[in-house]
């Protein structure tokens, strides 16, 4: 079981995503594009899934609306992350139901003070089992 799970197609940035996160004691770990990203959420149970919203065949917006209508994981925050400008990222926020939406250019504090509100909600549904 993992705290953060990251989900993007760049697996350079992902991996930047991810260290930022281990490095402050945040465990994660990286999905490299969205195929199997519900098998994933499903084996690892992470409380948080960071979704990058520019992906080949299947967009973030897509995986983000499979997340929050599939059973069993209600309780999982979603913070969408991409390069769109923040009217755009406000927008797909709301038709996706995400809790977060930021850019990838959010500086490494930000992004660590937002993860850990993100984190601190979770908690209380953390443990219920996902099927």
């Amino acid at each position: 079981m993992v705290d953060v799970l990251v989900v993007d197609d760049d697996e350079n940035y992902g991996q930047v995503v991810v260290r930022c996160l281990t490095n402050d004691g945040i465990s994660a770990i990286l999905q490299t594009g969205p195929f199997g990203t519900i098998n994933s959420i499903r084996r690892e149970r992470p409380a948080l899934v960071i979704l990058d919203l520019n992906m080949p065949a299947i967009s973030g917006e897509d995986v983000g609306k499979l997340i929050r209508s599939a059973e069993g994981l209600e309780g999982i925050k979603l913070m969408l992350l991409s390069s769109l400008d923040q009217s755009e990222l406000d927008s797909v926020k709301a038709q996706v139901h995400a809790d977060e939406a930021v850019s990838k250019t959010i500086e490494r504090a930000e992004l660590l003070k937002l993860v850990k509100r993100l984190l601190d909600k979770a908690r209380p549904t953390r443990r219920r089992p996902l099927t």
